[in-house]
């Protein structure tokens, strides 16, 4: 027995060697430690803004018509300042990147830390044999690899998504409040990277807990609450800063069929924009869910559904800890899939993207990995 397990904790070291190798090869090599996307465009330069000091960059009002055609599409210029639309949480952890002039091992260590987080959460639900192979599978996926090498902020999304998870999986195990508190402030960080990424999180693990059997964890959950919601705090006075507003956003949605101007400020017409969006969610549902699903997401998946629903077979060594994140697995995924149907619909090529991007459903990959790792166990 402990030679398996020296066996495959050495394996496991190899994938966490190899792994890096690769990611970091694909980002400084294959990629040219380049931000290819105007999305990863603008998290850089956001980075570089903030790694010289400041909060934005100061440039003359009268160089504004100049200067918007100059800027990359994701950069904003209001009242002299320029600036990312994106929330300040990957551009500040990109920033002290920045200053050691390797911005693009950012990525390919998170990435990697995701994986050891897996791995732990793995071998305490199901056996490090399968949570070896879970890992294994999950690494050797294309999307992984990809935006693991990139400037996206999915992969520290991805990395904080984990966190809150292992975190919350050892309260379950150990009843101690610290982990709980660890949980939330992993939520309230991933707010300022990701808001919605963290209000799915948010509310799936608040039900989780409020209807824990356990009757002693009501300050906890007072905790809970309050810390994820200081990272909504900070990053209100973030964009506050930025646009004059107080805003869950720097930048507003141009939703095309209704003609409107959809900003972020909450003081305007809240419900109106509700209505909208509303609006634009059935649309979406009705002309493009389907279609997605069988093309574009069915196919990809067609080899794991047995191991996904395997995991669901309940079996003497099945732990109830495992029965219970099930459970709130669905509900962070069902949640996940659902708000980031909101997007109005573009014209192209794929009907109803963005808002059934693979990057929008990129920190899927966490209860993805933990289900195959018990269906392999199942198996």
């Amino acid at each position: 027995m402990i030679k398996t397990s020296r066996f495959l904790f050495l394996a496991f070291l190899i994938l966490i060697i190899v792994g890096f190798a690769v990611l970091s090869y694909m980002s400084l090599v294959i990629f040219r430690d380049y931000p290819f996307c105007m999305d990863e465009y603008s998290c850089l330069y956001q980075a570089k803004i903030f790694a010289s000091g400041h909060f934005y960059f100061q440039a003359p009002a009268h160089t504004e018509n100049i200067l918007t055609k100059l800027l990359e599409s994701h950069m904003r210029f209001f009242n002299g300042r320029i600036f990312s639309e994106y929330p300040p949480g990957f551009p500040f952890i990109l920033a002290l990147a920045v200053k050691f002039w390797v911005p693009g091992l950012i990525n390919p260590v998170l990435s990697i830390l995701t994986i050891l987080v897996i791995y732990l959460m793995g071998v305490q639900l199901s056996g490090a044999l399968f949570a070896l192979l879970a890992v294994l599978m999950m690494v050797s996926n294309s999307y992984f690899l990809g935006y693991g090498a990139s400037y996206f902020s999915q992969p520290l999304s991805l990395f904080l998504t984990s966190l809150s998870f292992f975190f919350y999986l050892k309260f379950k195990t150990k009843r101690n409040e610290m982990f709980l508190n660890a949980t939330a402030l992993s939520v309230g960080l991933l707010m300022l990277v990701r808001p919605l990424d963290a209000l799915c999180l948010w509310i799936a693990v608040g039900i989780a807990l409020r209807t824990d059997k356990e009757k002693k964890i009501g300050e906890s959950l007072k905790i809970f609450v309050l810390l994820p919601a200081l990272g909504v705090v900070i990053l209100l006075g973030y964009n506050k800063i930025l646009t004059d507003h107080v805003s869950l956003s720097t930048f507003p949605i141009f939703f095309r069929m209704y003609s409107h101007i959809i900003d972020y400020r909450l003081e305007n017409n809240l419900m109106v924009k509700a209505g909208i969006i509303l609006g634009h969610y059935f649309v979406n549902l009705k002309e493009c869910f389907w279609l997605l699903f069988t093309r574009y997401f069915l196919g990809y998946f067609v080899f794991w559904i047995p191991l996904f629903l395997l995991s669901f077979i309940k079996t003497k060594e099945q732990s109830q800890i495992f029965r219970d994140f099930r459970r709130i697995f669905f509900i962070y995924s069902f949640l996940l899939v659902a708000l980031y149907n909101f997007q109005p619909k573009y014209d192209c090529p794929i009907p109803g993207w963005p808002q059934y991007g693979s990057r929008y459903w990129y920190p899927l990959i966490v209860p993805m990995a933990l289900m195959l790792t018990e269906g392999l166990r199942v198996l």
